[in-house]
């Protein structure tokens, strides 16, 4: 009995599903929209995106080395309060993080290009 049930409820929805896609098939043909809203995501809004990664980069590389410089003039005031190597770090972290949008254009205009130099020599070019 239950399954007859099942079955029922299965063909009643199948049927109003039907009569939903032939009377009104925009609703149906919803592809359309998110096409046009991936569409406005990866040509108008993405490319946005490296600018804002590069000024994350370059603000958090600067208070990482402003950081590590205030650490370094606190172990010059007091040299058993504050370890050297803390602001030395910091140093270095903040040179890594500044550094971060260079060489990821670097390494666009090298490993990612068709031809890279005077010899037209064909670099690596993904293939998704």
């Amino acid at each position: 009995m239950k399954k007859s049930v099942l079955m029922g409820e299965m063909f009643k929805w199948g049927v109003l599903t039907a009569i939903i896609a032939v009377a009104m098939p925009e609703l149906v043909s919803a592809q359309t929209g998110v096409n046009a809203l991936l569409t406005d995501v990866t040509q108008e809004q993405l490319p946005v995106f490296p600018y804002i990664l590069n000024a994350v980069c370059y603000v958090g590389g600067a208070f990482m080395m402003v950081s590590g410089a205030l650490s370094l003039k606190k172990h010059a005031e007091n040299p058993t309060s504050e370890p050297m190597s803390k602001g030395i770090a910091r140093l270095l972290t903040g040179g890594a993080i500044t550094a971060v949008p260079t060489l990821t254009k670097v390494l666009q205009e090298t490993v990612f290009t068709a031809t890279s130099g005077p010899a037209d020599y064909t670099g690596f070019t993904p293939s998704f």
